[in-house]
């Protein structure tokens, strides 16, 4: 199955607004609503299939005119059954809009072979949260880290500069992965990018024994989180946290 997804959003009268929303399935969008300050459009992605299966490839593509603002989620993570599927990411971001992109994790089931791509055109004042995050698999079925392949590709560009790229081919069955990881087989990586940081990210952090966090500063206004954690909710609950920082960082350079 092919699925397609274009989104294009403007801002009318100070508002955020949707402009043009074109799905094929399996992929559709929930009817958007806004965040609790009205300062951005809440949009929730659904596929309609039980996952991707093998021979599967979504294209997404998200267009944010200046000023806009949204916050991208899905219904629920994605199921990677057996066999190569494929799914690709287009971004493009306007002067100061703003986007958040928050993904439930992905599930990569026995034998999966995955790869997901994902390109960021921003301007100078755009505004970016990406995060991508992935379970060790369908535990319950004996199936942790039994996947073929998963690769993960992330571009970052600012005004036509390169300022983020992420590589990473993991190949469970054939490698170290499960004794590299020990306890913390659920793993998140998120990019935050601004034209300011007067938020210093460290100060969001608590001691916490299920969850372990890397914090590196990008060379372009912007900051690098790795995470490890001992439950894919773990995961989550740091990512939201790292979208409260971000958003107080856009919300006081407003």
């Amino acid at each position: 199955m092919n699925g397609e997804l274009f989104l294009r959003a403007g801002c009318k009268s100070g508002e955020t607004r949707l402009l043009d929303v074109r799905c094929e399935p399996p992929l559709r969008v929930l009817r958007p609503h806004w965040s609790a300050c009205r300062r951005a459009l809440a949009v929730t992605l659904v596929s309609s299939a039980g996952g991707l299966l093998a021979g599967d490839r979504l294209h997404l593509e998200v267009v944010l005119e200046e000023d806009a603002r949204i916050d991208l989620r899905t219904q629920a993570a994605t199921q990677l059954h057996s066999g190569r599927s494929s799914q690709r990411w287009s971004i493009s971001l306007g002067e100061r809009s703003a986007l958040s992109l928050i993904p439930h994790p992905l599930v990569p089931h026995a034998q999966a072979e995955h790869h997901s791509s994902l390109e960021v055109r921003m301007a100078t004042t755009a505004w970016l949260l990406l995060a991508e995050s992935v379970t060790p698999g369908r535990a319950l079925r004996g199936e942790l880290l039994a996947y073929d392949e998963l690769r993960l590709d992330t571009d970052v560009w600012r005004e036509g500069t390169l300022v983020a790229r992420e590589r990473q081919r993991l190949l469970p069955r054939s490698s170290t992965l499960r004794s590299r990881l020990g306890p913390y087989l659920n793993f998140a990586s998120a990019y935050a990018l601004g034209p300011k940081d007067p938020l210093d990210p460290c100060s969001v952090w608590e001691d916490d024994t299920t969850l372990q966090v890397g914090v590196s500063e990008l060379a372009c206004a912007g900051y690098c989180f790795r995470l490890l954690g001992r439950r894919a909710f773990d995961l989550g609950a740091a990512l939201e946290q790292i979208c409260g920082w971000w958003s107080s960082a856009w919300h006081r350079s407003c």
